[in-house]
């Protein structure tokens, strides 16, 4: 296995599509961060004075996203850019079988192409967030406190789970499909479905189960029923577990009426207490991505391969 990983790891990181879809994500991240920046400067006065570093990854300026949106609606496209040909174009090339016919065990090779992918993410995040993380450092001339480099260190987790559950995907699609094209447009078609088609899935059961809105309660009751559906996305899941995180004055997810916690002092809750909150999401990000590597490891454990 761990020949099948370095060999693996050393085809992602040199793959064009690779470098070039990276290229593409972390300019644009870059950009929405740098906006951000301007956007905290500009408005020192009337913004909070704690957990600014935090600000550069959730602000937005006009059309321009957050890097959090961003990464979450185009992160998923390298997770699918590394694994949609992990199995089908070895089959497509022909080289599964010689592969096989050497000492390699065939547990060896998907596991070492899974890992391959995962660390390729990791190294990747990893530079991605210290990057932003000194330009932060440049344009607010000061450096982020204790709580918010774990807060920081948790969103890279967070977006390694997220990313690794898309090579996860794409991997159980190049093993049911012979071919990468249609391995890779499964793949885009399951992501769009999740990014944009179950927002209107949901509306609509939300809408027929609560057709009627007339008071504050049913308009709660549709919201939180809305918002139940849209967590079976992985892209709402990782939405709301980074939004918690890098935003400590959130204390309740979906809609809550505001006479429950009438009488709160407001203020910022801990880490604890925020990685308590989106405990649930976290795992379901781990059981989405065990779920879908176990399914392609069994098929792929199980098919006849001829050479």
């Amino acid at each position: 296995m761990g020949a099948v990983f370095w060999k693996e790891l050393n085809d992602y990181l040199g793959s064009r599509r690779f470098v070039v879809l990276l290229a593409i994500i972390a300019l644009s991240g870059l950009w929405a961060v740098y906006v951000a920046a301007q956007t905290i400067r500009s408005d020192v006065e009337n913004a909070p004075t704690e957990f600014v570093f935090l600000r550069l990854f959730t602000t937005g300026s006009g059309l321009l996203p957050s890097f959090v949106a961003f990464l979450g609606f185009f992160g998923p496209l390298i997770g699918l850019a590394l694994g949609f040909d992990a199995i089908s174009g070895e089959r497509s090339r022909r080289t599964l079988g010689r592969l096989l016919a050497q000492p390699v065990y065939r547990d060896a090779v998907i596991n070492g192409k899974f890992l391959a992918g995962s660390a390729t993410v990791g190294v990747v995040f990893l530079a991605i967030l210290l990057i932003v993380a000194g330009m932060g450092l440049r344009m607010l001339g000061f450096p982020p406190g204790g709580e918010e480099i774990a807060r920081m260190g948790l969103f890279l987790v967070v977006s390694m789970l997220y990313i690794t559950f898309w090579l996860g995907l794409a991997m159980l699609a190049s093993v049911f499909f012979d071919r990468p094209m249609l391995s890779a447009l499964v793949s885009i078609g399951v992501w769009l479905f999740f990014s944009f088609f179950i927002l209107m899935v949901a509306g609509s059961i939300a809408d027929f189960a609560v057709p009627d809105m007339s008071t504050v309660e049913m308009v709660a009751r549709h919201d939180n029923l809305q918002g139940m559906l849209l967590r079976f996305s992985p892209v709402t899941l990782f939405q709301e577990a980074t939004g918690t995180i890098l935003t400590p004055s959130v204390r309740a997810l979906g809609t809550v009426l505001v006479s429950p916690f009438s009488g709160l002092i407001p203020g910022s809750l801990s880490l604890s207490q925020s990685l308590l909150l989106v405990w649930p999401h976290l795992i379901a990000l781990v059981g989405l991505t065990a779920v879908t590597f176990a399914i392609a490891y069994i098929r792929f454990m199980r098919e006849e391969i001829r050479t």
